[in-house]
């Protein structure tokens, strides 16, 4: 009896040299920043002190920050409609508050 393997629909990326990020588990969010229903992955780079936006497997778009990250969290501020959330970043002794990546 011949066992088939089924096909994982999660792409398998313990790591990549070309990506060329240095980060921790505690800077690695995804989720709707802009609220259009497509969810990105967000990484903090620790080594450039750079806030990182996947879509795909595709960096687009590349955010500078004043310290070195040490954690990313998602809430929500408000009821609007539709539901944008904000994105808290934890770099030195400060919390950098993103909405709409500004």
């Amino acid at each position: 009896m011949a066992m088939t393997a089924q096909k994982s629909p999660w792409l398998l990326a313990w790591s990549d040299p070309l990506a060329q990020i240095n980060t921790v588990s505690s800077c690695v969010q995804f989720s709707d920043l802009l609220g259009d229903g497509d969810s990105k992955l967000i990484i903090a780079d620790l080594q450039s002190k750079q806030l990182r936006l996947f879509k795909g497997t595709t960096c687009y778009e590349d955010l500078k920050l004043l310290g070195q990250p040490v954690g990313l969290a998602i809430t929500y501020i408000d009821e609007s409609s539709p539901r944008i959330p904000v994105l808290a970043v934890a770099a030195g002794s400060y919390i950098f508050i993103f909405r709409l990546l500004r």
